[in-house]
């Protein structure tokens, strides 16, 4: 269960990373709670941990967040910016969702 990024190259930041089985089986547990509860996650990633942050007015008054450790979510990580090595992006919990569901399902098969 492995996902890869193409160390994408946004500016000045650079992200690489091969996503661990044990960072699936996280995501598994945190992402489908995330797509029920709204449609943004505001996710950021720094040298030791990856934050999934749902803010209040996107999950209908509650703040939820998981905390992952890079160590235990990733097999390979390299992240670089230009502010402190910390990347923020906002996804579609429906899409990131149903990407994880697809590499699960890959991996069944």
């Amino acid at each position: 269960r492995a996902f890869s990024s193409g160390g994408e190259d946004f500016g000045r930041m650079k992200f690489k990373c091969t996503l661990s089985s044990m960072g699936v089986t996280w995501l598994e547990r945190f992402v489908p709670i995330f797509d029920k509860m709204g449609k943004e996650l505001s996710v950021l990633f720094t040298p030791e941990t990856l934050h999934l942050v749902q803010g209040a007015a996107d999950s209908g008054g509650l703040e939820l967040h998981a905390d992952l450790l890079v160590k235990e979510a990733f097999d390979e990580y390299k992240i670089a910016s230009n502010n402190e090595d910390k990347i923020a992006v906002k996804l579609e919990t429906a899409t990131l969702y149903r990407v994880l569901r697809g590499l699960v399902g890959s991996e069944a098969t």
